[in-house]
């Protein structure tokens, strides 16, 4: 789980001005494993699951994957809003959809997407789509190999 926060120092101690962007950034094709070794570091360094980071332009990330912090941000929602800030860098990435909305706005496209990710919607979605690209794929292998 991620939270924006406006504080500026960091957790992850850097030698370098914008060090924490660089290795972000070098890092783009692995962001989650490059985020993974974070945390091991992290709790190999202080003992904790939870930390921050600032990249280039952007408000101090909190990076947490303690599930107490994580249910309490859940469940108080309302208390950590991405902001007008980075919601201005993302909206030309992510509109104004639920990953770019705060308050009852992100609620309402929460409720609005909720059924999306059903478990049975999301299964029968997925199946309908790969069964018709997949007929589409075996009949352009077909015709290629002149049957």
């Amino acid at each position: 789980y991620i939270y924006f926060k406006t504080r500026r120092n960091s957790d992850l101690p850097e030698r370098f001005p914008y060090e924490s962007t660089i290795k972000l950034v070098s890092h783009q094709c692995d962001v989650n494993d490059y985020l993974l070794t974070c945390f091991k570091q992290i709790k190999l360094y202080n003992g904790k699951n939870t930390w921050t980071a600032s990249f280039l332009g952007l408000p101090s990330f909190v990076f947490t994957n303690d599930i107490d912090n994580i249910t309490h941000i859940l469940k108080n929602s309302h208390n950590y809003g991405k902001g007008p800030s980075i919601q201005y860098r993302l909206k030309g990435l992510l509109g104004d959809g639920i990953f770019n909305s705060d308050g009852d706005v992100w609620y309402h496209h929460r409720k609005t997407s909720a059924n999306l990710f059903n478990m049975n919607v999301f299964k029968s979605s997925v199946m309908n789509a790969f069964n018709k690209h997949g007929d589409e794929v075996i009949q352009i292998i077909a015709n290629k190999n002149g049957k």
